[in-house]
Order: C-alpha cells, then structure tokens, then sequence
C-alpha cells in the first residue's frame, strides 16, 4: 500500500471549500492536474464519476463518502489496485483544516505508486493552495 496526505489550515468557511469540492466539473479550475471530470447524478455515496487526468487515460471513479461541508471520499479501479482520494475538514481554533488523502492499495500498488503516485504527491500541495485561493474569491 501506498499513502501520500497533505493538510492546509485557512480562515475560508467549510460552506465555501464545500460548494468548491461537490462541483465536480470545476475541478480543473482548482487541481491543474485534471482536464476534465464530471459525474452522473448527484453528489452522494454510490454516484459514478469520470475523470481525465493530464497525460493519461479516463477514469471512472465512485463516489465513496460523503458528510456535507466535513468530507468526500471516491475510488477508482486501477488493474489490480485501487486508487483512492479522501478529502476532510476540521474547524480547529486555528482554523479550518483541509486535508487530502491519496492511498493506492492491491498487489500492483507498488507500480501504480511509481506511476502516477509521485506525481499525485507533488501536485496535491498546489491543488490544495489554488482550492483555498478560489474559496477565497467566491461570495
């Protein structure tokens, strides 16, 4: 199993992160690794999903978890792996602590982790830094 976990503490309201987070087609406005996404219904346990990443194929994913404004969860089937993508808040008395969560698991996470889990990793900060940027400039 591989795991990768980055956390960023913001004054943005969880109202704000949440309505960025559950527009699933504008995910590419904030995380510049996705071309495009969409999903196939609403926001919610068991909705189905697609993906594109830059330099790689679609993807379908399924929505895994969902609590409004605290978090959402979805999985995507890699062959023999899963990809998994875990997305929390927590108002702290330092503020509002956004954390996003990658864990690739099954007998070929290894390959999958060297494949796309590094460069999940590096992105994931900036993702997270333009999710409160735009957070930050809606009303």
């Amino acid at each position: 199993m591989w795991k990768f976990e980055h956390s960023i503490i913001t004054d943005v309201s969880a109202e704000k992160i949440w309505k960025i987070w559950s527009n699933v087609e504008a995910w590419n406005k904030w995380d510049k690794e996705v071309e495009w996404a969409k999903i196939q219904g609403d926001f919610a346990v068991g909705t189905i999903g697609y993906l594109k990443p830059k330099g790689a194929p679609k993807s379908k994913f399924v929505m895994t978890g969902c609590k409004k404004n605290e978090s959402f969860s979805d999985r995507s089937f890699l062959p023999l792996a899963t990809l998994e993508f875990f997305h929390v808040m927590k108002q702290t008395n330092d503020g509002l602590v956004v954390t996003h969560s990658i864990k690739i698991s099954g007998l070929l996470s290894w390959v999958f982790a060297k494949l796309i889990g590094e460069k999940l990793s590096k992105g994931l900060p900036e993702a997270m830094n333009e999710l409160v940027t735009l957070a930050k400039q809606k009303n």
